[in-house]
């Protein structure tokens, strides 16, 4: 891993990058598996967005087939910059074994995911791209209750708003929840003062939590007392291609030690927030 220590340089070929701290760090996001990912070489991404479908009907033989509109318009999505900063020995640095270039990749990409994640979530202000958090309560299919999950609730608000997201033509494909929540509804009762779980184990995917046979992703990003559903197929990351990793040796001359940086462009589109839904309730 040659290392110029006067000057930032690029440390990982691009190939180097995606396996060492692109491919991980997205395995890690919950972002990354919610969404459909679109990788560009261009500044922005247009995603188109169909209003309206066109009306096709039954006509007769060689009558002639009505002329219909279908309105379009545009998403404009434009990747924000997301960087990642860890100080290693040089030793570390200068080591060409692949465990050590691993060690380095690793950090990265988990302070990538979390950065990711945590944008993907919530309101953050700029520069970070808009996430789940900023979608107004009118534009996406909301479920409101009184209060938290408790023993003896039934699945019916995950099936409702699996419901208004299949009345938006679309199907939830992944839900999403604070480890907070998570853990009410793992160890949830089927009544009050029963021992049978809420949520029946599935013996073919015994390493993963489903609600209703969707998958439930985890993540403290997500804020407590809301549950996301998730629709990816209007879902989007949308990810630069040029991911750097990169290492300067000044910053930290008088330890002998380097930094290491990561730098991603990335941002987030919702095409149809109609297809996506929030489940949510207040919290102490």
């Amino acid at each position: 891993m040659p290392v110029n220590t006067t000057t930032a340089a690029a440390i990982l070929k691009p190939s180097e990058v995606a396996d060492l701290v692109v491919r991980p760090a997205l395995a890690q996001s919950i972002a990354a598996r919610a969404t459909t990912l679109i990788t560009i070489g261009t500044h922005n991404l247009r995603i188109p967005i169909v209003d309206s479908d066109p009306t096709a009907g039954w006509i007769e033989e060689a009558a002639e087939i009505p002329l219909s509109d279908m309105p379009m318009r545009e998403l404009l999505v434009t990747p924000s910059k997301v960087a990642g900063l860890v100080k290693v020995s040089r030793e570390a640095a200068d080591d060409t074994s692949p465990a050590a270039t691993t060690a380095i990749g690793d950090g990265l990409a988990r302070d990538i995911a979390r950065r990711l994640d945590y944008a993907f979530a919530g309101n953050l202000p700029a520069p970070a791209p808009k996430g789940l958090d900023s979608i107004p309560d009118g534009d996406l299919a909301l479920v409101e209750r009184d209060g938290a999950f408790e023993n003896g609730d039934s699945l019916d608000d995950f099936a409702r708003a699996a419901s208004l997201i299949e009345e938006a033509g679309g199907s939830v494909t992944a839900w999403l929840a604070s480890p907070t929540d998570a853990l009410a509804l793992a160890t949830l009762k089927a009544t009050t003062d029963g021992v049978t779980p809420l949520l029946a184990p599935d013996p073919t995917r015994a390493a993963s939590r489903t609600i209703e046979g969707v998958p439930l992703l985890v993540s403290p990003a997500i804020t407590p007392g809301t549950v996301y559903g998730i629709d990816k197929a209007v879902t989007y990351l949308v990810m630069r291609e040029d991911t750097r990793v990169e290492v300067d040796g000044s910053r930290f001359f008088t330890s002998d030690e380097v930094a290491v940086r990561a730098v991603m462009r990335a941002s987030f589109g919702f095409a149809d927030p109609g297809r996506i839904a929030r489940i949510a309730y207040p919290t102490p």
